[in-house]
C-alpha cells in the first residue's frame, strides 16, 4: 500500500473513531437532569394491573 493511501486511510479511521467517541461522551455526560431518565421509566404495577383487567 502506498504511503499516501495509508495516510488517508489512517486519517479517515481517526476521524470516524473520534466522532464515535464524541457521541459516546455526549450521551454519557450531557444528559443531566430527570428528563432523559423519564424516557426509560417503566409503568408501575398498579398501572400494569389496570390494563390487564
Amino acid at each position: 500500500m502506498s504511503a499516501s493511501l495509508m495516510r488517508w486511510f489512517l486519517g479517515g479511521a481517526l476521524l470516524v473513531s473520534g466522532l464515535h467517541a464524541g457521541e459516546t461522551f455526549r450521551l454519557l455526560f450531557d444528559s443531566a437532569g430527570p428528563e432523559p431518565a423519564a424516557d426509560f421509566a417503566a409503568a408501575s404495577n398498579e398501572t400494569a394491573a389496570e390494563s390487564r383487567s
